[in-house]
């Protein structure tokens, strides 16, 4: 495990099987939906554990 904006690689794939690849992100209860332009002001996000059992969570942008 490492921190997603440390510099990070591997070489190429050289066996038959793909690899494959598990993305993890944690947030506190604290962070805030704030698109960029032109992103709708509202992202669905799939939910694997936590929420209580919401299998996703819907983050609204909040006007300031």
């Amino acid at each position: 495990l490492f921190h997603s904006m440390l510099v990070h690689g591997s070489g190429p794939n050289r066996s038959p099987n793909p690899r494959n690849t598990a993305l993890y992100a944690y947030f506190p209860p604290t962070v805030r939906y704030c698109p960029r332009k032109n992103q709708p002001s509202e992202q669905t996000f799939r939910v694997v554990d936590g929420c209580g059992g919401a299998e996703e969570v819907v983050m609204k942008a909040i006007e300031d």
